[in-house]
């Protein structure tokens, strides 16, 4: 199995707020990517933190840990820090973790980044949008069209940090050889459709992917910050 993985703050943006890291740990793998938000030095700061602590406890852990218990640790965390600190109010972060053990994928998320399978040239969104348009699009309120121009497009329903409680996706999927595997930020997917990504995903090299997939947001104007991770199982037989 292969892991790549690259990030760029786009050019229109001072600071980049997303952090992304990957890494193996006994048994698995783990990839963790985060778009961090709130004013000045805040969102860049809570994706660190978020990061940094789940995989210090995936490190830190033999055995497969519950996502949603650990994703709900890390919100605690920073829900408490963004209440001590006042230059913090407000701050919070998506989240969107995989574990890849045994052949299988699991999966913990949180806000609008996304989590995506490529098998058999199908690109599959595993996560589903933490926002304001995507719950009008699942309601009937909304199509997608509609969805890619609504002025309230950027409007979280949750993210990590920014309340006390919150509702984590958690689900677990059984991989096939030569699955792909792909976490972004939404710098990605507000310039590229799943049909764009899934051509650029075709390459066989994970850095090629990598950066066919960056330089594509970049020529479509590099509006935000953009972060993608990608993991290629390649033969199933192979995967643990």
């Amino acid at each position: 199995m292969k892991i790549g993985g690259k990030t760029h703050c786009g050019y229109q943006r001072e600071i980049n707020q997303d952090y992304f890291v990957y890494g193996r740990n006994g048994s698995f793998s783990y990839i963790i990517v985060a778009d961090g938000m709130g004013g000045h030095l805040a969102g860049e700061i809570a994706s660190k933190k978020a990061v940094n602590f789940l995989a210090n406890e995936l490190e830190n852990n033999d055995d497969i840990i519950q996502l949603k218990t650990l994703i709900e640790q890390v919100n605690e965390e920073l829900y408490k820090i963004s209440n001590e600190k006042e230059s913090l109010k407000g701050m919070g972060t998506t989240l969107s973790v995989v574990i890849i053990s045994n052949g299988y994928l699991n999966v913990g998320h949180v806000g609008d980044s996304r989590v995506y399978l490529l098998r058999d040239k199908q690109l599959l969104q595993l996560t589903n949008d933490h926002s304001l348009v995507a719950d009008l699009v699942r309601h009937g309120q909304l199509t997608e069209e509609e969805a890619e121009k609504h002025p309230q497009r950027n409007v979280l329903t949750q993210a990590v940090g920014t309340d006390s409680i919150i509702e984590v996706q958690s689900r677990s999927h059984r991989l096939k050889s030569y699955d792909k595997i792909l976490l972004c930020t939404d710098g990605l997917t507000k310039c590229l459709t799943d049909t764009e990504i899934a051509e650029l995903m075709m390459e066989s090299e994970v850095e090629d992917i990598c950066d066919k997939l960056i330089g594509a947001a970049l020529n479509q104007g590099g509006t935000d910050n953009v972060t993608v991770a990608i993991a290629d199982v390649g033969d199933i037989k192979e995967v643990n």
